[in-house]
């Protein structure tokens, strides 16, 4: 954590994605890999897209 805490570049990465993560969107998240057993990766390349952040 303190790597990641003192690379600046992530940290404006985690601090624009802050706002976009609630709870329900969380456990959503969550769900996909817990129980789905999808990808991280591929989870989060679709959250980033639904959320406008990269093309499809």
């Amino acid at each position: 954590r303190k790597e990641m805490a003192e690379n600046e570049e992530l940290m404006k990465i985690f601090k624009i994605l802050e706002d976009q993560i609630d709870t329900e969107t969380m456990r959503r998240l969550n769900r996909l890999y817990d129980i789905d057993k999808k990808e991280a990766a591929d989870i989060a390349k679709e959250f980033l897209v639904e959320k406008g952040f990269i093309a499809p």
